[in-house]
């Protein structure tokens, strides 16, 4: 076996071969500066075998560092290397979570600056929507001029019927018709919880509250003469013949179940009921 001294070792006779032109001055660059720094071999061509793989990477050379920086292996085969870019899981899951940023970043910014924006448009609305107290006295002269002064006839005339009796004895009471802000207690079964009925104030008997209250054709003609406040009236039926009492129904625009229930078989049954403090 011929013996090798690793002082003459010589880079051509390594089997890597450049696959091109450029590649190969680049090659022969790098190993013109690398020939200087590996030792010489003394070897003859009768005694010159070409080394295993495996000898030729545990005697790979090595190019001294620069001061303070470790030595680097010089790499058999560059051009492999060069192909190769290694990323980690950790770099990738970066990059999706900056392009998630980006995409929707925008979006969540714009639609957090819409509900702001809708919030403030709503407050000032409000806040500009308040009458003055001018404004509520006004109105309230303007309810109780109409209140105090009802007009069954023309009421009647619209209806194409006539309302009951005790209604229209319930307009002639200046008093009783006045009477606002109160719940009537509804007598009967024993409960935990009374049931009471709500009244935030009488309406005007007159051609315009018929217009502007609501009107159920299921029901027929009749007249909404109180109302909770919160989007729900009283309303007696108007009939052929003027009758002398007419049940109560409840008409509910607030969602709370009890659309169409009779609350009393009477307005009079219904007014005689215990009144309580609006709550």
């Amino acid at each position: 076996m011929a013996i090798i001294h690793l002082k003459e070792i010589r880079l051509e006779q390594l089997p890597i071969q450049p696959r091109n032109a450029l590649r190969t001055r680049q090659w022969n660059h790098r190993h013109s500066d690398a020939n200087q720094l590996l030792p010489q071999t003394v070897c003859t061509a009768a005694s010159y075998r070409p080394l295993p793989r495996r000898v030729r990477l545990a005697f790979t050379p090595t190019l001294v560092g620069e001061a303070g920086r470790a030595p680097t292996p010089w790499p058999l085969d560059p051009l492999s290397q060069a192909n190769q870019s290694p990323r980690s899981p950790m770099q990738y899951h970066q990059s999706v979570d900056k392009l998630l940023l980006y995409v929707f970043g925008p979006l969540v910014f714009a639609a957090a600056l819409l509900v702001i924006a809708t919030g403030i448009r709503r407050a000032l609305a409000k806040y500009r929507s308040r009458r003055t107290p001018d404004q509520i006295k006004t109105a309230y002269d303007a309810y109780l001029r109409r209140l105090l002064n009802p007009q069954p006839d023309a009421v009647e005339r619209e209806l194409g019927k006539l309302l009951p009796e005790r209604l229209l004895q319930l307009y002639r009471d200046k008093a009783a018709i006045q009477a606002a802000g109160f719940q009537l207690e509804k007598p009967g079964k024993k409960r935990w919880r009374p049931e009471c009925w709500p009244v935030y104030c009488f309406e005007p008997l007159d051609a315009e509250s018929l217009n502007e209250l609501p009107y159920e054709e299921k029901l027929g003609p009749g007249f909404c003469f109180a109302t909770t406040g919160r989007g729900s009236w009283y309303w007696i039926a108007a009939s052929e013949q003027r009758a002398k009492d007419s049940p109560v129904i409840f008409l509910d625009y607030d969602g709370s179940g009890s659309h169409g229930e009779t609350v009393a078989a009477s307005l009079d049954e219904f007014l005689n009921w215990p009144r309580l403090p609006a709550q």
